[in-house]
């Protein structure tokens, strides 16, 4: 058991194996940095609110709901509210 466990990170990276993509997501002083790298190393960053507010494509929205899941599993399994 976990006692005490609190997840703090300033920036988050998630790997997909299958297309080599990447999202790395970066805590900002009052936003969110949100950075995709398709397979061709090529990155484009976006500021959540951005997101939100215009949309992406849906290989990103894709891969941030991947990384919000996974995030709530490790979350869940420390035992903290999501």
């Amino acid at each position: 058991m976990i006692h005490g466990c609190k997840l703090v990170a300033v920036n988050v990276q998630v790997n997909f194996f299958d297309d080599h993509t990447k999202v790395i997501v970066s805590a900002e002083a009052q936003d969110y940095l949100v950075t995709y790298i398709d397979s061709k190393r090529h990155s484009v960053s976006y500021q959540l609110l951005q997101l939100r507010h215009f949309g992406c494509s849906v290989h990103v929205v894709d891969r941030l709901r991947y990384a919000r899941h996974v995030l709530q599993t490790v979350i869940n399994i420390a035992g903290e509210p999501v």
